[in-house]
């Protein structure tokens, strides 16, 4: 009980440490105006009011011409993150209680994981302090990774289970949580999906026939789980605007792995080579969690389609990279070589940690105290415009009009992030400014803002 109470208090306290800050700053002038701590916050925060407007697949949260079309990209977290929103509660709460249950869940599940690894009650704990602090500024992110993390190590705490016994009941439960986290969060799912598809490819090799079925099985359950969203997913990779939208959020056509593909797999690999020399704990798990990552790090090197996915898939490095060097401590002492790679892999952990908890220092008290007066307009347009309008409004104001009010915009970056022509997207772009004299040179500064973050990134200009 203790060590839940324990729990409990560190995951409440990194929820309410934002809000406390953010009361601290504004004192009486707080109208319950948010900043946006993670990263794209105000994005998922628009989505999540979306859905909970009554718009379940959250088409466009952004423009009112284009909400009824199908989601771009998976839908689940979002169902998942818009509960507090669907009973009505202030974005600031809805947040608030977010951040505390989904940091809290995530916990939970981490501490037990460890503990069936083998871990004391103390060391378990201490393991997941550190995967908190490490995932703090995920956590905070609303939707991606907020509600993501949980059902993730809930896959790794069924599939370790299921690694020392393959009972039906682990087999079924497992079939369910894959099925399940088909809607939650595309890159983990496919690391997931590879991890089993390589324990297929292990019984295959030992020709164990009766395991092989097992797992056989467990995939077409998993497969009926996912049944309707296969369907729903045929129609948005129909969509006429699908592969324009992608290209403008993150989708390069290259068969070149990427940086952080290298990157996040020496951290495997360095720990896989530790494994085999010092015969550590657990072998089987690790090695098939740890490659299934390496094989979706790479995985554009046969596709040919990049989409960010190493950047993703490293937060899922930082989790592994901890629950080895947690189970496995006692195994990697008493030489050079284990005090190498205690140097280096202590310094990844403290790395993470700075730049997890550097996300308290992303808004700025003026910041936060000047978009206290967004407040006024923003009440007014709800209570006094009765039927979702298109607003013409400046770009700070456009993040707030789709999470506080019931109208959409005459445009906003995000907007461009859902299944629309990119034509359009520019069009509309040079109409809201079309009071601002623009010259060449705002154009190509905005450039991400009409044309999108995947070409972006790569324009040469």
């Amino acid at each position: 009980m203790r060590i839940f109470i324990t729990i409990l208090l560190f995951s409440l306290l990194g929820a309410l440490i934002p809000l406390f800050q953010i009361l601290n700053w504004t004192g009486q002038s707080w109208r319950g105006i948010l900043p946006e701590y993670a990263d794209d916050s105000l994005y998922y925060y628009a989505r999540l009011h979306e859905v909970a407007d009554k718009h379940p697949f959250f088409g466009n949260p952004y423009f009112l011409e284009h909400n009824q079309e199908p989601s771009v990209s998976t839908y689940g977290a979002d169902w998942l993150g818009s509960i507090p929103w669907l009973w009505h509660l202030p974005p600031f709460l809805a947040a608030t209680f977010n951040m505390s249950i989904w940091s809290l869940m995530t916990n939970l599940v981490g501490y037990y994981l460890l503990r069936k690894m083998g871990l004391s009650k103390i060391g378990a704990l201490v393991g997941c302090i550190l995967l908190f602090l490490q995932l703090y500024k995920f956590l905070m992110r609303p939707v991606f990774l907020q509600t993501v993390l949980a059902p993730m190590l809930l896959f790794y705490l069924t599939y370790f289970m299921m690694g020392r016994q393959l009972s039906k009941r682990h087999q079924i439960l497992l079939a369910i949580i894959l099925g399940f986290n088909f809607y939650i969060y595309p890159y983990f799912f496919l690391a997931q999906i590879a991890t089993v598809g390589l324990m297929l490819v292990w019984y295959a090799l030992k020709r164990d026939y009766p395991r092989l079925i097992k797992i056989i099985t467990l995939l077409f359950l998993s497969l009926v789980v996912m049944f309707p969203g296969l369907i729903y997913q045929y129609a948005q990779l129909s969509h006429p605007f699908y592969s324009q939208t992608v290209h403008r959020i993150n989708w390069s056509d290259t068969y070149f792995p990427t940086v952080s593909a290298f990157f996040y797999s020496f951290w495997i690999v360095i720990s896989l080579a530790m494994l085999y020399i010092k015969r550590a704990k657990h072998n089987h798990f690790f090695f098939t969690t740890g490659l299934a990552l390496i094989l979706v790090n790479f995985s554009n090197v046969v596709s040919g389609r990049e989409m960010e996915t190493a950047n993703h898939i490293g937060r899922l490095v930082i989790i592994w990279v901890t629950l080895f060097v947690m189970v496995n401590r006692k195994f990697l002492k008493a030489s050079l070589l284990s005090f190498g790679y205690w140097v280096l892999i202590l310094s990844f952990i403290v790395s993470n940690i700075s730049y997890s908890l550097g996300v308290l220092g992303a808004p700025t008290k003026q910041a936060t105290i000047e978009i206290q007066d967004y407040a006024a307009p923003l009440n007014w347009l709800e209570a006094k415009v009765n039927s979702p309008s298109v607003i013409w409004s400046n770009l700070p104001l456009s993040f707030y009009i789709p999470i506080y009010t019931k109208h959409y915009v005459l445009f906003s970056p995000e907007g461009g992030l859902h299944l629309m022509p990119s034509q359009e997207v520019s069009q509309r772009y040079l109409i809201a400014r079309y009071f601002d004299n623009l010259t060449l040179t705002d154009i190509e500064r905005d450039y991400r803002q009409y044309a999108g973050t995947g070409p972006a990134i790569h324009h040469p200009g």
